[in-house]
This record gives C-alpha cells, structure tokens and sequence, in this order.
C-alpha cells in the first residue's frame, strides 16, 4: 500500500480535555491497522483556558477566571524514518 502523502513521516494528534479519550482511540485505531509499520510518542501538558463570566445579574461586570485542562500529544511516526523537524 502506498501513502497518499509519502513526503510526510509522522503526524501528531492532540486532544485537549474530554477530547483525550478520542485522540488515543485513533492513535490506538491507526496502530491496529498499521501495526508494523507505525510507532508513537505520547507526552501529556496541562493548558491554562479563561473562561468569560456572565453573572446572573445585568448589572455586574463580566468577569475571567483562568483553568487549567488536560492534554495529550501523540506523534505517530512511520517505523524506519526520522521525523523531519520544522
């Protein structure tokens, strides 16, 4: 089977908060049907989000109040290559 992009030799997919469960589900989908073929890092982070705050009552001032959330970082790299950095 040849690749449509044969230039490319990794990929990284990101999932970020309840996305996580479905970045390792591809991760792990991509595997099982390439599995020679492919081999992963994965690193997780914490990312810092601001929410907007609306109050109930129209005359108070809007207001942020900053979060941290997970995530996960997944580079699925063609076995037998060096992943070219850019």
């Amino acid at each position: 089977m040849q690749s449509v992009y044969p230039r490319f030799t990794f990929l990284t997919i990101h999932g970020l908060g309840a996305a996580i469960t479905r970045a390792i589900e591809l991760a792990l989908s991509l595997r099982e049907k390439n599995p020679d073929r492919i081999a992963w890092t994965i690193t997780t982070s914490s990312v810092v989000l601001v929410d907007d705050i609306e109050p109930e009552d129209v005359e108070a001032d809007i207001y942020s109040e900053p979060r941290q959330n997970s995530a996960i970082h997944i580079r699925v790299v063609k076995v037998g290559t060096s992943p070219k950095l850019e």
